[in-house]
């Protein structure tokens, strides 16, 4: 493959001259992977070749999510990453075989997560319960499979990477279509489920929450960038309402966070700002209109309502539902009319950047001065949120919309034993998967608590000091190949896509469940989607 990359000095093309945005895209922004607008003839083979890519991708991450649903199930499971580390080797052969010569990049990091799945393996010999110790252990090697993967998809084919992006988006929008299914049709997707919160298709709130959070930078992405189709770039702005929607319908704090932490990311790296704020806020506004519909019915929303009262409701529900994807619909394709035919100029478009900026930054103002106005005061009000956040003791939040702006929670407690278990065994932890048995030692809770709610603390309780140095060691190793990758960095530049590898796969997915940073291990969106 011809080296494609642009030389020191070179003028790269972004997608588009004529962008709406609130600002110049930094120096170190990705450029366009062909740097020229390749001819109609080019352009229509790669168009081609993405649909081929990102179709394959969303089926096989499609099969995964329904198949795997929540993790817990060992059966569906094992055929799950018997089926990931079968491609994980194909991959991995592939690049041997047909992969162009050159510096390995990414190896380290790969070295460094087979470092952490040999290790889950090895931890069987004094684990507290071997066979569970022997269930993550194949589930780390999932994981190490899937990110291989990746990681020789992005050498095989580098310029393939919008088909991952339009696979995520893809699948989150599905997923949470899905979800909310089950909440128009309770009586025929998921009779036995009896909490107001979403939990299909993975039997876990804060999964689907997450999956959710994950779709929205994929959408705004389809959404914004030049050269798609006007019906396809109004379409994003309903599936913005769906996946807003369910983000706010899981009642998921740690979904809110990471929607928020990834639009963020999204608006710092990518120059399409101004048309992506419009498209966010339109599907925001649908997300808003279902999701106070459905708060002010208690079937939907609330727990252990009946049957009879769910299924009414929720053919209510699926009413407006339609209504708002509809509406939202026409709201899309007229905004994708308008970026097509109004061009903003520059004067404006800066303008309109420092008033959303302004507005912005009064948020963290307007709240500080009412904390500081409160009873409490401002360290009075710091000092109790503090206490709320780490009590083991705090008083827990219901199932219901209420806990989106409670500040207590289980995780202390989840933590506390945790650390428990690893100044135990300080050294090498209790074995994979063991502070589920590990944590009945100092804790008189009667509830099954399989995880430490912590990637950190529970690699603490499961692998002691050796766990915690190759975690950080891996974090290390993949947050260099990112810097590298976008040229962060004193005297680097940005990486052609096809020296993007260092990085192995292109982003990671929040998770939750079996396939959770938090709870298995350092996964891969690609490994249960």
């Amino acid at each position: 493959m011809p080296d494609r990359r642009p030389s020191r000095g070179t003028v790269v093309h972004c997608y588009s001259r004529g962008v709406s945005t609130l600002a110049t895209a930094p120096n170190r922004g990705t450029p366009e992977p062909a740097g020229e607008v390749p001819p109609s003839g080019a352009r229509r083979l790669g168009l081609t070749a993405d649909l081929v890519v990102g179709v394959a991708l969303a089926t096989g991450f499609g099969l995964i999510v329904f198949a795997a649903t929540g993790g817990s199930d060992l059966t569906p499971n094992t055929w799950v990453e018997i089926a990931l580390i079968a491609i994980g080797a194909g991959c991995g052969l592939a690049v041997i075989l047909l992969g162009a010569r050159g510096r390995a990049w990414g190896a380290v990091t790969v070295a460094l997560f087979g470092a952490l799945a040999a290790l889950t393996y090895a931890s069987i010999a004094w684990s507290v319960q071997p066979a569970d110790s022997w269930v993550e252990a194949n589930r780390t090697l999932s994981y190490l499979a899937a990110f291989g993967a990746a990681l020789a998809l992005a050498r095989l084919a580098p310029y393939r990477w919008p088909a991952l992006v339009w696979a995520v988006g893809t699948v989150a929008v599905v997923t949470c279509g899905y979800a909310l299914l089950a909440k128009v049709f309770p009586a025929t997707i998921d009779a036995a489920d009896h909490y107001g919160r979403l939990l299909v298709p993975f039997s876990y709130w804060n999964a689907t929450g997450l999956m959710a959070a994950l779709g929205l930078p994929a959408c705004l992405w389809a959404g914004a960038r030049p050269g798609v189709s006007r019906w396809l770039r109004g379409l994003t702005v309903p599936a913005i309402a769906v996946l807003v929607t369910v983000v706010m319908l899981s009642y998921s704090r740690g979904a809110l966070i990471a929607g928020a932490i990834g639009l963020g990311c999204w608006f710092v790296l990518v120059p399409f700002r101004l048309r992506a704020t419009l498209l966010l806020a339109l599907g925001a506004i649908g997300g808003a209109i279902a999701t106070i519909w459905a708060l002010a019915h208690h079937a939907v929303t609330h727990s252990s309502a009946t049957m009879a009262a769910r299924t009414t409701e929720g053919h209510e529900f699926g009413v407006v539902l339609l209504g708002v994807v509809a509406v939202m619909a026409i709201a899309g394709l007229t905004a994708a009319y308008g970026i097509e035919r109004i061009e903003v100029a520059e004067p404006v478009r800066r303008r309109i950047g420092t008033a959303l900026l302004v507005c912005l930054a009064i948020v963290p103002v307007v709240g500080i001065a009412g904390v500081a106005a409160s009873s409490r005061g401002l360290t009075g009000e710091i000092s109790h949120v503090w206490h709320e956040l780490t009590s083991p003791t705090a008083a827990q939040p219901g199932n219901n919309a209420a806990r989106l702006a409670d500040l207590g929670n289980s995780r202390p407690l989840y933590w506390s034993e945790g650390l428990k278990v690893g100044e135990h065994a300080l050294l090498a932890g209790a074995g994979a998967g063991g502070f589920d048995t590990a944590r009945t030692r100092y804790s008189s809770s009667t509830d099954a608590v399989a995880h430490a709610h912590s990637y950190l603390i529970e690699t603490f309780a499961d692998f002691g000091l050796i766990g915690l140095a190759l975690s950080f060691a891996l974090f290390g190793a993949w947050a260099l190949a990112v810097g590298r990758t976008f040229g962060i960095g004193p005297g680097r530049r940005a990486r052609a896509p096809g020296d993007a590898t260092a990085a192995g796969p292109g982003f990671t997915t929040p998770t939750n469940g079996a396939v959770t940073p938090d709870y298995a291990g350092v996964a891969n969106g690609a490994t249960h989607a």
